[in-house]
């Protein structure tokens, strides 16, 4: 049980510091920053193929961000290998289309692949960390943008209701800049809290508040009302 514990410290320690970049960046330049409020709606699911482990497994996510430059949507399909109960490599595919409020769509391609840690602490609290590469195209452009994500999230479940609480933080860092508008460096930084509520074996439900920091020009802050639907199926 130490060990584990100063695994996820250790673990934690880019979080917070991410934590730090997102709300500190904007009070050293609070005139600079351009604050907004959206509504992001997601659901993900997962599907085990086969039984036990190593075995593959089916990803979809879907999303609908609405804030007031307009709407993304999100559209990410994907394959995983289960290595162990808490090690899984995953690969796929993003469709990700913006309608900018007054202009024409615009379309936004990715691969990604990605490596989740996850492993219950105890006491009903479990731990996840999610690291993702992003290789990001856009149309009439032949540069690739690369971009790494780095997800946190620490759980809790009460041992006889089907209630809990959440917070996770997810870093994006651009690895390299393309001609369309990706930038190399820090890109944005998300921090989510709220309560879960188990609806069956294989569904939750996590409504709560969303904070978005984007490195932008301005700087963006973006408070959210989130609320994230995940469906897991599993072979008995």
């Amino acid at each position: 049980m130490r060990q584990h514990t100063q695994l996820t410290l250790t673990l934690l320690l880019p979080a917070m510091l991410a934590v730090g970049t997102s709300l500190g960046a904007p009070c050293a330049a609070r005139a600079q920053v351009d604050r907004d409020h959206a509504v992001w709606a997601g659901a993900m699911a997962t599907q085990e193929l086969t039984r036990g482990v190593p075995g593959p497994s089916l990803w979809l996510d879907l999303h609908r961000r609405q804030d007031s430059p307009g709407a993304v949507m999100i559209i990410r399909p994907g394959i995983g290998l289960r290595i162990t109960d808490a090690l899984s490599l995953w690969v796929g595919y993003a469709w990700v289309p913006t309608y900018p409020d007054g202009s024409a769509r615009r379309d936004e391609h990715r691969l990604w692949e990605q490596v989740i840690y996850s492993r219950a602490l105890g006491r009903g609290v479990s731990f996840q960390a999610r690291g993702r590469l992003e290789q990001r195209f856009a149309p009439n452009s032949d540069d690739v943008a690369h971009r790494f994500r780095q997800l946190l999230r620490l759980g809790w479940m009460h041992a006889r209701q089907p209630v809990g609480f959440v917070v996770w933080d997810e870093l994006f860092v651009g690895l390299a800049d393309a001609d369309w508008g990706a930038v190399a460096g820090y890109d944005q930084n998300r921090l989510f809290v709220g309560p879960i509520f188990r609806i069956a074996s294989w569904a939750r439900v996590e409504p709560g508040y969303l904070l978005v920091h984007l490195d932008r020009s301005p700087n963006r802050l973006v408070h959210a009302v989130a609320v994230n639907l995940f469906f897991t199926g599993t072979r008995d």
